[in-house]
């Protein structure tokens, strides 16, 4: 797919917000932008490209796509998911593997319904599986950087 990095603004009232923007990357193939604002809230749109920069917008009242289908910012990102599983207080449960991308840096990008993060990863003996270890790592990455995701995407 054809990416890059962009900057998002928003229909309102009939005109374009310049007041807020966010970043993000648009896939010209399908006219969808994976957007993250400054609290680092990703949500995915249908947007339309502005003709000869780097600026896409989005129509008022338009759906967050990922809302109904949070695999949907994975697949976009990457397309290659690994199963995530968690360990809290030495526990890892089954009901609690998500899906996720495995990024550089032993990090990992989860996606669910709680929204996304960026965590340490640990390699696993399990096939395609990586471990987030939240007895010794709590840190998200996109927490304490919203920008870090439209970077790792766009390279």
């Amino acid at each position: 797919m054809n990416k890059r990095k962009v900057t998002v603004k928003h229909i309102f009232q009939n005109e374009v917000d310049h007041d807020f923007s966010d970043i993000g990357v648009f896939y010209d193939d399908c006219g969808i932008v994976v957007s993250c604002d400054q609290f680092g809230l990703v949500e995915v749109y249908k947007a339309t490209p502005v003709e000869g920069s780097n600026v896409v917008l989005v129509d008022e009242g338009a759906k967050d796509l990922s809302s109904d289908n949070p695999e949907l910012v994975i697949g976009l990102i990457a397309g290659d998911i690994v199963k995530v599983q968690f360990i809290y207080d030495g526990i890892s449960l089954p009901s609690e593997t998500r899906s996720g991308v495995l990024l550089a840096n032993n990090r990992v990008f989860v996606y669910d319904n709680e929204g996304p993060g960026i965590y340490a990863a640990q390699s696993s003996s399990i096939p395609n599986t990586v471990i987030v270890n939240f007895d010794e790592n709590q840190t998200d990455y996109l927490a304490e950087n919203s920008a870090l995701l439209i970077d790792l995407i766009t390279g």
